[in-house]
């Protein structure tokens, strides 16, 4: 019995540095990208789930990637007096955004909510740009 645990624990050993080494060898696809704030970021070539953010929705509507969204700000689910969620040209054409989970509002996301629904990648539409240091 000892013997065989002993094989087990090589054989474990010997598996998972296989996996280290393909994993390190086959490369991931990825493209880089510089935000606005200067910052030169890995994208990957192929995009899921998306988040859109202050005011990035429309954008993501007009490159016809609807169907990656997975969550959209309080002002899109809900009908406003000032904004109205039908009267925006990509809300009417997209009328099921208004039924996606709500991730917060413009001004003040959920970061709870956002990571709960898994985007690949957020974007961001308007706003202050801030470079962490």
């Amino acid at each position: 019995m000892l013997v065989f645990r002993f094989k087990s624990v090589w054989f474990s050993v010997l598996l998972i540095w296989a996996m280290m080494i393909i994993f390190s060898v086959v490369p991931v696809m990825a493209r880089t990208v510089t935000d606005l704030a200067g910052r030169t970021i890995k994208v990957p070539d192929s995009v899921g789930q998306i988040i859109a953010l202050r005011g990035a929705l429309s954008i993501v509507c007009y490159l016809d990637l609807v169907d990656r969204v997975v969550g959209v700000e309080h002002h899109e689910a809900v009908s406003t007096r000032w904004v109205g969620s039908q009267g925006r040209p990509y809300r009417m054409a997209n009328p099921q955004l208004g039924n996606l989970p709500i991730i917060g509002s413009r001004n003040k996301p959920q970061p709870e909510k956002i990571i709960k629904l898994h985007p690949d990648i957020i974007f961001i539409g308007s706003g202050a740009i801030r470079i962490a240091k």
